[in-house]
């Protein structure tokens, strides 16, 4: 099963992409009349536009921060209460 998910997966993202709903819409004529060519104006860009990307980067990276602590304290706890498993002992006469 595992050997069929990644070309089934594939198959699927690539059915989704190329969808015949756009073909279709694209191909039949569009019946209401011409539009008009309209002035386009310059939107004004927000004032606070620069601030915004400022508390993007901080929320991104007081989470980045609050995983690195949390996963960190964690391992050490479960290390302090012994429950992280020493790695596997390897036999010295060994056959490769």
């Amino acid at each position: 099963m595992r050997l069929y998910a990644l070309p089934l997966l594939l198959v699927m993202t690539l059915f989704a992409a190329a969808s015949l709903r756009p073909v279709y819409a694209a191909a039949t004529p569009h019946r209401a009349a011409p539009a008009a060519a309209l002035p386009q104006e310059n939107q004004q860009v927000s004032s606070n536009d620069g601030t915004r990307v400022k508390v993007q980067v901080i929320v991104l990276c007081s989470a980045v921060v609050l995983v690195v602590v949390i996963g960190t304290g964690a391992y050490f706890l479960r290390k302090r209460l012994g429950l992280t498993a020493p790695p596997p002992k390897q036999d010295a006469g060994g056959h490769h």
